[in-house]
């Protein structure tokens, strides 16, 4: 007999807290019936599928009608995380300017189409969608054409000719690049596919063939989310071959160019896993100006950032590198520094919607300083 899919459990139990009420939300609004929000509430209280149990639950649904059911609950949770999360990095806000330009086009708003394409194409290049890049060099063109301009048609046709060929080769390039971010992200996880030595030699082979682009000058061709790219993984090979110094060293740099090239709460939780792995090195090469300083950094940007952009995952990281301070400062001895950083964040990282094991690892900092 056939095992009855699961996957709307887990889709359901992927979601946190501030995802399940936006959906609760989106489920009275649209005023679904009883069933799905009834089957919703039920999915997120089971702590294993069964779908015997779930039968005799829900006395609406049988055998012959689950599986619609389900598909309907699964498609009515992904269009509300569509919602939840537009506009919430470059690229969501890229594909909604696209298809704005393409409703000013067809409503012949030709000055308006053009500028919003000027701006996206500066957009995608900072931010690396090469591909998107694309696409508004396509509308541009095909505005020229709508709007009668022939003359500026056949210049674009022209200029974008070469512009195309160069965006599809850092396409490539930056997908290279992130295939070899991935592969470091896992290659740090204890355990994985790959033995210990394996490990060394993969992270050794990509560290050399930076190094290399770096002494040729080839880096990033000009591109600076590519160069991005490349001193990340510099830095990063370093921190994992335990070359703290030189980790030390290019983390400074590339935090510098990342600050330049980037507003920092467009993508709050990327920059929060940057300063974490800053603290990590500053801890291996007891750097104790650099630790202070990314501690700032980080209190800075939670205080700028818009209550609609502090979510979980945000505030999960944030309290990482607050956890992350407290555990240097454990580690170098400093336990009434220790014990007052733990004192500050106490009420709200007891209170705040993160990780449990975010918690777990700030009750665990606090025993180790009570015991001093």
């Amino acid at each position: 007999m056939k095992t009855p899919s699961n996957e709307i459990f887990q889709l359901v139990k992927s979601l946190d807290s501030h995802e399940k009420a936006f959906i609760k939300l989106c489920l009275h609004k649209e005023l679904k019936t009883s069933i799905n929000e009834g089957l919703f509430d039920y999915l997120s209280s089971m702590t294993e599928y069964d779908e015997n149990k779930l039968l005799l639950e829900f006395k609406e649904i049988n055998k012959n009608t689950i599986k619609h059911c389900k598909q309907t609950i699964f498609d009515f949770i992904l269009k509300s995380l569509e919602l939840y999360y537009a506009n919430s990095s470059s690229e969501q806000k890229l594909y909604h300017s696209l298809f704005q330009i393409r409703i000013l086009r067809n409503k012949k708003m030709f000055p308006k189409a053009g500028k919003l394409i000027d701006f996206s194409i500066e957009k995608a290049a900072k931010t690396g969608h090469f591909l998107l890049q694309l696409q508004f060099i396509s509308e541009q063109q095909l505005l020229a054409i709508e709007s009668d301009n022939i003359a500026d048609y056949e210049q674009l046709q022209l200029k974008n000719s070469f512009a195309k060929e160069s965006l599809i080769t850092s396409y490539t390039v930056a997908q290279q690049n992130q295939e070899k971010i991935y592969l470091l992200l896992k290659l740090n996880i204890k355990g994985g596919c790959y033995p210990g030595s394996e490990k060394h030699k993969i992270i050794k082979t990509i560290y050399t063939d930076i190094a290399a682009k770096n002494k040729t000058g080839s880096f990033s061709d000009g591109n600076t989310f590519i160069l991005l790219q490349e001193k990340f993984i510099e830095y990063y090979c370093l921190l994992l071959l335990n070359e703290y110094a030189k980790a030390n060293s290019c983390f400074r740099n590339y935090l510098t160019l990342y600050e330049g090239a980037n507003e920092i709460v467009d993508n709050p939780e990327e920059y929060l896993w940057h300063i974490n792995t800053g603290i990590t090195i500053s801890n291996f090469s007891g750097d104790m100006i650099l630790l202070w300083l990314l501690d700032g950094k980080a209190d800075n940007l939670l205080n700028i950032l818009p209550l609609k952009y502090k979510r979980t995952a945000v505030l999960t990281n944030y309290f990482t590198v607050k956890n992350s301070v407290i555990a240097f400062l454990t580690h170098v001895e400093d336990f009434r520094e220790a014990g007052i950083r733990s004192e500050s964040i106490m009420a709200e990282i007891l209170t705040s919607k993160v990780k449990p094991s975010i918690r777990k690892i700030f009750l665990a900092n606090l025993c180790q300083i009570n015991l001093w």
